[in-house]
């Protein structure tokens, strides 16, 4: 999602286990934001990501609550911690952000573990390509041994990629890389 305004608006509409916001934004900042969001729901899980050295912004979000500031480039395995904690359950994240590609990169790809608490990775897969939602995705693992019957299904559709846990962020970002570049020469 590009815009905070617009932002708020989903964040009345749905809800979120936890929202990603960056906090320089055109229009309204994101720490503006944040705090419109605390208002409609005041233990709203939000983690901030900047760029920028914006200090009092960053100050702002802290004392308002933000769960943590992460500055970029994120260190994926600090987010996916955050992430894990934030969420008693798998759920939706909201993600606001102005980087068009960061957004549309994160959008196209599907990161999945193969071991959840509610359904599998398996599971959700083949969901999604029952209802031909599939998009990129990366399926990972710490059980690879006892999962490797699973990877080797899922690594036999072209939509997949592989990552053992725990793995390296760079790992992570290679991967991405290489999958964007990969749908982009199919394009």
């Amino acid at each position: 999602m590009g815009a905070t305004s617009e932002a708020v608006v989903v964040f009345q509409e749905q809800e979120f286990d936890i929202t990603l916001m960056d906090i320089k934004m055109p229009g309204m900042n994101g720490v503006a934001s944040f705090l419109e969001l605390c208002k409609l729901k005041p233990d709203a899980k939000v983690v901030m990501m900047t760029g920028y050295s914006v200090s009092s912004l960053i100050r702002q979000a802290e004392d308002n609550g933000a769960l943590s500031v992460l500055h970029k480039p994120i260190d994926m395995s600090t987010l996916m911690r955050f992430i894990d904690n934030a969420r008693p359950h798998a759920g939706d994240i909201l993600l606001v952000d102005d980087d068009v590609d960061f957004l549309q990169t994160t959008e196209e790809i599907l990161l999945l573990d193969l071991r959840m608490p509610v359904k599998s990775g398996l599971d959700v897969y083949m969901e999604l390509k029952k209802r031909n939602r599939l998009v990129p995705t990366i399926i990972m693992t710490a059980f690879h041994v006892e999962e490797s019957a699973t990877i080797d299904l899922l690594q036999s559709f072209n939509s997949t990629a592989y990552l053992r846990k725990p793995f390296k962020p760079l790992e992570l970002i290679d991967l991405i890389e290489a999958i964007v570049q990969h749908e982009n020469l199919e394009l």
